[in-house]
């Protein structure tokens, strides 16, 4: 029987890679197959595209929780390029502005929404 450290991260492999073929199925569909879905089309493009970059940034860097002791947590991104790069502050600062850009997308998806109820 598998551990559970090795079945939860085979349940990401397939998670990241099932949101990359179906973003990318989105994409396909969007554009040969809708006509006139007006500003709402823009919004799935965009939702999609960031879904991937999402993806493929957590793919790249890999990043993990390193414990120290019991009480201590350290994020860390030294994923695939820990023998070929030195830890650095940038690769968590770019995984933490990937998980923002979602949050922030979806505050202006909720104002253009409130402005096109109210019109």
């Amino acid at each position: 029987m598998p551990d559970l450290r090795s079945l939860s991260k085979g349940l990401e492999r397939l998670n990241q890679m099932s949101a990359l073929i179906l973003n990318t199925l989105l994409l396909y569909l969007v554009k040969n197959y809708t006509r006139k879905m007006g500003n709402y089309k823009i919004f799935v493009t965009i939702s999609s595209y960031i879904n991937i970059y999402l993806c493929l940034v957590l793919a790249i860097l890999n990043p993990k929780i390193i414990e120290f002791q019991q009480y201590f947590n350290f994020g860390s991104t030294f994923g695939y390029f820990a023998q070929s790069f030195i830890e650095s502050r940038y690769y968590t600062a770019i995984v933490c502005g990937s998980f923002s850009l979602p949050y922030s997308f979806v505050v202006i998806h909720i104002l253009y929404r409130y402005w096109t109820v109210t019109k």
